[in-house]
């Protein structure tokens, strides 16, 4: 077969990888070629063969890894620099309709995204009551342990706002994160993989808060405490 009948692309995509070396790489991969092929012989027919070879190699490398970049960066514009969440959550709250719990039991989003399960707040086992912070003045209620000053959802105010679940009084109430939530942040929550022993209290750990130790309310709740605990 003569040269001038057969064909043999120098490329095939169904062959060649279709790997993408990261934009640095190729760079450095098509530089790299470039200087081993400068010498090359313009009359030797056999090196103008390698030469043309390697250098489309790595140019088509270059090209790739630039359109993945021209691509990522299109994304990270759109998107942001993580991925966008799709927003269909694959469990459904204890809650939710017949429909989102069979979807998910199947393995499939819910259908509803007022059935799907949310983060749960835990309040601290001793977070006080209205009835032991009404006797509190303003400066006792901030300056209560960090872990009650924890996030409540007004959803009656308008605007709706997450306020302080002590950060109240007369007239006023604070927007969460209070002052106090600020200041101690790393105090306010825990993770729930942390160790813990015994559930913390007022009563069985020492003292009572300053804040609290004039509070009547405060007096018969603790004695009503120390009963059910002796019990």
């Amino acid at each position: 077969m003569s040269a001038s009948s057969s064909h043999s692309p120098l490329h095939k995509p169904e062959q060649d990888s279709a790997w993408v070396p990261p934009l640095d790489m190729a760079l450095g991969l098509a530089r790299q070629a470039l200087a081993e092929q400068a010498d090359a012989n313009v009359y030797d027919k056999q090196a103008m063969i390698t030469a043309a070879v390697q250098l489309e190699i790595r140019l088509r490398g270059l090209v790739a890894a630039l359109d993945k970049g021209d691509k990522l960066a299109a994304q990270v514009a759109e998107h942001g620099p993580f991925p966008m969440p799709t927003g269909e959550s694959m469990h459904a709250d204890s809650k939710a309709c017949g429909t989102c719990k069979s979807l998910t039991q199947d393995g499939k989003p819910v259908e509803h995204e007022q059935c799907a399960a949310r983060a749960v707040l835990l309040l601290p086992p001793d977070q006080p009551m209205y009835e032991n912070l009404v006797d509190l003045t303003d400066e006792q209620r901030k300056a209560l342990p960090a872990r009650f000053h924890t996030p409540v959802f007004d959803g009656l105010g308008k605007p709706n706002a997450w306020l302080c679940q002590v950060c109240w009084g007369d007239g006023w109430v604070s927007q969460w994160p209070c002052g106090p939530a600020q200041q101690k942040g790393a105090m306010v929550f825990v993770s729930e993989e942390r160790p813990r022993t015994s559930p913390p209290s007022w009563f069985d750990c020492g003292p009572r808060p300053p804040a609290l130790a004039g509070s009547p309310r405060w007096k018969r709740r603790s004695r009503a405490s120390r009963r059910r605990l002796s019990r």
